[in-house]
């Protein structure tokens, strides 16, 4: 019997922690819906998403991140009908909210070449880096993977030649089916050409910085470098420029920002003859119309 008490005290212990443990693995997380109302800068027909499936042009990517575990990636998802972007989200967690909005982003991001939607679209594999075939699949709904988000959401580091808004909503804590309000802003600047003293011959403008993809999307001049032409009867143009660098991580663009990026102007005389008439830095501002004035005399000057 004395040595049974000892054996009835450890089995006694034992079953204790058992049940301890089975309680524990036998709680089930639980989830919630959230969906998405978009607000903002955004036109009004962009803010429902509610135009016909014959007519839907427009993208929507949204990427989903843990708030409070080192903004570790959660959920993805790239859309061309708002209303179908329901995410399942763990009750009781924090999460981050990214979303960017191309207008005529089936169009305007459509890749030729590898038959996808990239540019701002493109996805990021954490610790893998990024290649050409990693393009986002349009399937309006959302992927769940902890490594992987998209690639220019947080900061963009290239500028593109249509218009792009942004929404932010960061410490979202996720407690019953809910549908969340993002704040949207137009994350581009609007660039105007201005040719002055151009007689003959023609001018042509182009960005040029080392961050920056100035490429056309339509299917014959794929990778061709985007240039703006001025001649004697065409002395002016406009044209749309996305903004970039607003920032280090996961953080809202500030409503006044601005970057300065840099152009280069080249005269092409009516023989055909091209002369390079340097680089220049322009200020562009969100949300603002920036005059770029190029005065053949006084180029040709410096």
């Amino acid at each position: 019997m004395k040595h049974a008490i000892p054996y009835l005290i450890f089995l006694f212990i034992f079953l204790q922690s058992s049940c301890k443990e089975d309680n524990t693995s036998s709680i089930e997380e639980i989830y919630v819906e959230t969906t998405f109302q978009l607000k903002g800068e955004l036109p009004d027909i962009l803010l429902s998403s509610s135009a016909p499936n014959s007519e839907k042009r427009d993208l929507y990517g949204i990427d989903v991140l843990y708030a409070d575990m080192d903004e570790t990636p959660y959920a993805y998802g790239l859309f061309d009908d708002l209303s179908l972007a329901k995410v399942k989200l763990q009750k009781g967690k924090k999460y981050l909210f990214r979303v960017m909005v191309v207008p005529n982003g089936k169009e305007l991001c459509y890749d030729h070449l590898y038959g996808d939607y990239i540019d701002i679209f493109r996805r990021l594999v954490e610790n893998l880096g990024i290649s050409a075939g990693e393009a986002c699949p349009l399937n309006n709904e959302f992927y769940y993977h902890k490594e992987v988000h998209f690639w220019k959401f947080n900061n963009p580091i290239i500028s593109y030649y249509y218009k792009i808004y942004t929404g932010y909503l960061s410490d979202y804590l996720a407690e019953t089916d809910n549908t969340v309000d993002i704040d949207m802003k137009g994350m581009f600047g609007n660039i105007k050409l201005e040719a002055k003293n151009l007689l003959h011959g023609q001018l042509e403008f182009q960005f040029l910085t080392d961050f920056e993809i100035p490429i056309s999307r339509s299917e014959t001049d794929y990778n061709e470098p985007l240039i703006y032409t001025l001649t004697p009867n065409k002395m002016d143009t406009n044209f749309i420029y996305s903004l970039r660098f607003w920032g280090n991580g996961n953080r809202e663009m500030p409503d006044d920002y601005s970057f300065t990026s840099n152009y280069m102007v080249r005269w092409i005389d009516d023989n055909g003859k091209s002369t390079d008439l340097g680089v220049y830095p322009v200020k562009v501002q969100r949300g603002q119309e920036t005059i770029i004035k190029l005065d053949l005399s006084e180029l040709l000057k410096k």
